[in-house]
């Protein structure tokens, strides 16, 4: 499953009079990949203690909403992988992705990450984990 497809790339940016420079659905799955590194980093270990039952096992990422993190892997590929990569000046455009790409996962941190463990296909409170918590715990 990936995030987002180049179709849904050239909806949010249109690059493509430059496809000659840069092969999109490439960078797009880089992208990904660094998604899921990223993940593995600073929520899979957080999550794994909410649920004892996962202990032990990898992230999955056929488990995660691909709703939720399409926007986030365009941005990502756009600000890190394809504008730093065409020809012209596209400073500002790498400026605002890379802004975009900050608050979709300051966002994503706030107000959970969606994971099915169990394959229901359903968003239940149980299985969205914040990496902030607003009340201090024992």
């Amino acid at each position: 499953m990936a995030f987002a497809t180049r179709q849904e790339l050239l909806l949010i940016e249109d690059i493509s009079a430059y496809e000659q420079e840069v092969n999109i659905d490439v960078e797009l799955q880089r992208s990904e990949s660094a998604i899921i590194r990223l993940l593995n980093t600073i929520w899979w270990q957080k999550f794994q203690l909410n649920n004892p039952h996962l202990a032990g096992g990898r992230l999955n990422p056929q488990l995660l909403s691909r709703i939720e993190w399409q926007n986030p892997c365009i941005y990502y590929a756009l600000a890190y992988h394809i504008l730093p990569k065409l020809s012209g000046d596209h400073v500002q455009k790498i400026a605002d992705y890379h802004y975009r790409w900050e608050h979709e996962i300051r966002t994503l941190q706030h107000h959970g990450i969606t994971y099915d463990p169990k394959q229901t296909t359903l968003r239940f409170v149980p299985e969205t984990k914040t990496f902030n918590y607003t009340r201090l715990r024992k």
